[in-house]
């Protein structure tokens, strides 16, 4: 692959990942929690590292945001995501993704009330 086709992808993906975030703008929008190690930010090369922190300060104000940023040095940290899908109707769904598989939980009930139900 030349490296203008790995150019186009990039602007591809950059361009995809702005018209997902617009979600963010709508009437209602959906919650968005985000935990990240502080590693994570200090990684990022130093000419995008501005504008994303930026980008997180300027979604931190909204009732339907929440970004934790866990210190390099702290522990409790596991490795993978989990997803909570709340459809508005019927069950609500919890998946967890990571380096042993990705598993479905039957929903609320398995997290043991951690969601405020």
């Amino acid at each position: 692959m030349g490296s203008g086709t790995k150019a186009d992808k990039l602007d591809e993906l950059v361009e995809i990942r702005m018209e997902r975030q617009k979600i963010l703008d709508k009437g209602d929008p959906p919650w968005l929690f985000l935990v990240f190690r502080e590693a994570v930010l200090r990684d990022i090369r130093p000419e995008v590292r501005k504008a994303q922190c930026e980008r997180l300060l300027d979604l931190m104000p909204r009732r339907t945001v929440s970004i934790q940023i866990l210190p390099t040095e702290a522990s409790v940290f596991v490795e993978g995501a989990f997803h909570l899908l709340d459809f508005g109707h019927g069950r609500d769904v919890a998946y967890v993704d990571g380096a042993g598989g990705s598993v479905p939980w039957p929903g609320r009930s398995a997290l043991g009330g951690t969601t405020g139900s």
